[in-house]
This record gives structure tokens, sequence and C-alpha cells, in this order.
């Protein structure tokens, strides 16, 4: 289990993306550190979460296989893309077609930039 967090100044977000970790693997986590039961459907292989206690939320995606295949940056895409909407949508950023597709588009890309970069492996330097 890979677990990366994302701390979004901006709209005041704490997301942690979650991969390689199975459903029950994902369960215990969430009770663990968050306090947190959740059911996961077990044909799940990924998922998006909003987790609150009323005064705190914590964003969750969670991908239950990722390596590095097109298939896997795909789940892990579509699950950054409810990510973020849900994060907008929260924040009372109003989306649209056109220029109001932009705040959705750019924060996206944050989201995939920030994750990407933190599971990405790191490359041995040369001595």
């Amino acid at each position: 289990m890979k677990i990366v967090k994302i701390n979004d100044p901006v709209y005041s977000a704490e997301i942690r993306v979650i991969v390689n970790c199975t459903q029950d693997e994902l369960k215990g986590y969430l009770k663990r550190s968050l306090e947190y039961d959740y059911e996961i459907d077990t044909e799940f292989c990924g998922n998006y979460m909003q987790l609150s206690n009323g005064t705190y939320n914590v964003d969750i995606v969670w991908v239950k296989t990722f390596d590095w295949t097109i298939n896997d940056q795909a789940i892990l895409n579509h699950e950054l893309l409810h990510c973020a909407l849900s994060i907008l949508d929260r924040c009372l950023v109003p989306l649209g077609s056109g220029p109001e597709s932009e705040p959705l588009a750019y924060y996206h890309e944050f989201l995939f930039r920030e994750t990407w970069n933190k599971l990405k492996p790191k490359k041995k330097r040369k001595q």
C-alpha cells in the first residue's frame, strides 16, 4: 500500500491518494487513521470518497492496483476527476462549459501532477 498526501492551500483540501491496496486494507486504514467505517464494493478497482466529521474533510482517492499501465493511469485519472469536481463543488466554484470549465481543468491538472510526482519511482543517482 502506498499513500500520497496532497495538501491544497487554495481550496483547503486534504487529499490522500491510496494505491496498491485491497478493499480490506483500505477499510482498516480508514478505521485506524480516520476513525471511519466505510464499505467498498468488492467489484470496484478504484473509488473516490469524501469523508467528513462535520468540521474536517478528507478526500480519499483509491486505486486497488497501480502498476503504471495505461489502464491503471486511466483509473487514477478518473478518480482524481471525481475528487476535483467534489472539492470545487464543496467550495462553490461555478462550473460550466467554455471559460467556466477552466477551474476544473486546472485543478484536475494540479491533482494529477502532484499525484504523479509523488507516486513515480525515484531515480537513483549515479555515483
